[in-house]
């Protein structure tokens, strides 16, 4: 015997309605769910990205204030180089005011010099006679530490030596240009 289903036949989609609408539903949940996954995951990575870059630029900040200079070591190259400046400028006046005193007459005598740079000397000198000042300056003219030497004025004074007697002499200015290898080095 051949069973007979008497039952009407259910249409297709009706059939498969619910378990496909559970399938949709599902793969919609599931599709949120990753999307929500996602968008949490990139959040996060985005705030580890962001503390990361705030890491390095506190790093990039301390490592700029650590090289920065403090006051104290900028006066401290500023003093080593002004030492330095000095040294290298100096010079040893011995030599040079030794070959302007040795060259002064007996009967003469130097008030002062004053050295207006490195290369030259002032010399202010009392002279008794006008000729004794221009040996002085011829012997000058002769030494190998100077390279020339002229005289900027002359004054004739007198000076008192006792009451009412006075005695002539010649007050001159002498500049004095230093030859090279008067130069410091």
């Amino acid at each position: 015997m051949n069973n007979i289903n008497l039952l009407p036949k259910v249409p297709l989609l009706r059939r498969f309605y619910i378990p496909l609408l559970m399938l949709l539903v599902a793969l919609f949940v599931i599709a949120g769910a990753l999307i929500c996954t996602w968008s949490y995951l990139l959040a996060k990575n985005n705030a580890v990205i962001r503390h990361d870059a705030d890491l390095a630029q506190a790093t990039v900040n301390r490592l700029r204030k650590e090289r920065e200079v403090d006051p104290l070591t900028k006066n401290t190259a500023a003093l080593a180089a002004e030492i330095q400046k000095l040294k290298t400028s100096r010079r040893d006046w011995s030599p040079v005011l030794d070959a302007i005193i040795a060259s002064l007459p007996a009967n003469a005598r130097m008030v002062d010099a004053n050295a207006a740079d490195l290369n030259s000397v002032t010399a202010n000198c009392e002279f008794s006679t006008v000729t004794d000042l221009a040996d002085y300056v011829a012997k000058l003219q002769h030494n190998p530490l100077i390279a020339e030497a002229a005289v900027k004025d002359i004054h004739r004074l007198e000076k008192e030596v006792a009451p009412k007697a006075s005695v002539p002499f010649f007050q001159a200015s002498i500049t004095v240009k230093l030859s090279a290898i008067a130069q410091p080095k």
